[in-house]
């Protein structure tokens, strides 16, 4: 059962140089969470303290009361990393050697249809364009059924037309995988479309100055989106604000 991340007082600095924090906040247990900010607002350092990368400086990060463990933190990274000597299904199926036979084949299947790559298995990553290789990438961090998954930039190196292609399958995945999603990003379109909570970080170091919840029931931000809505174009424009004036931490829901 998955179960919700609490990060209380959470500072990270890196030497002299303070990073993030502090911060402190609940990340639902379902659903997909974007961060968004500039360059240097410590949106990498959050995911990486999450992961279990990075050692918090101050504060603790915790999933149902406990410290996060590796086994269950799936990590999507900005380039597929694959390994070349491997088929798809080989790759996905790396992290899954604690399965055997046909449990291990039922993992790899399920996460490739999440992601719409069955029929390509036997193929190596040289016959993959980004966007596949990108896919293949996500089923690998799908399989083992992590409680949390980080998505670093994962679509930062595509063209634009991949790039929505592969937000489609993100979206796909937030909608029918139990899991505590996170996704950093640069692109405030791309958290508006995807997320179901947005939360800006502004720094050094990297400090909450917006954390909006998108409500489901609320004409501009049922699924599927319409970034063209008036709804959609104004609350970027209250995020573009919020992140160029640096406000103060707030929790704001949509009205509908």
């Amino acid at each position: 059962m998955t179960q919700h991340v609490h990060i209380a007082g959470l500072t990270k600095a890196f030497g002299a140089a303070p990073a993030l924090g502090p911060l402190s906040l609940t990340l639902a247990a379902e659903g997909l969470t974007a961060i968004i900010g500039r360059s240097g607002s410590g949106k990498s350092t959050l995911l990486r303290c999450l992961a279990g990368l990075e050692q918090p400086s101050q504060g603790s990060v915790t999933l149902g009361g406990a410290p996060i463990r590796p086994d269950l933190v799936g990590y999507v990274f900005q380039e597929p990393r694959l390994m070349p000597w491997l088929n798809v299904r080989q790759n996905v199926a790396f992290g899954l050697r604690h399965l055997h036979g046909k449990m291990r084949d039922n993992a790899v299947d399920e996460a490739l249809s999440l992601v719409g790559l069955l029929p390509a298995g036997d193929l190596l990553p040289k016959q993959l364009s980004g966007g596949m290789a990108q896919r293949v990438a996500l089923a690998r961090a799908l399989a083992p059924k992590p409680e949390i998954l980080l998505l670093d930039e994962p679509f930062s190196a595509l063209d634009p037309l991949t790039r929505e292609q592969m937000q489609a399958h993100v979206l796909h995945v937030s909608q029918h995988f139990k899991a505590t999603m996170v996704l950093i990003t640069h692109d405030m379109d791309e958290a508006l479309m995807l997320a179901t909570r947005v939360i800006a970080l502004r720094g050094p170091p990297g400090r909450i100055v917006a954390d909006w919840v998108l409500q489901r029931e609320s004409t501009a931000f049922n699924f599927p989106r319409d970034r063209g809505h008036e709804a959609f174009q104004r609350f970027r424009r209250r995020l573009t604000e919020a992140l160029e004036a640096g406000a103060d931490a707030m929790q704001t829901a949509l009205p509908a």
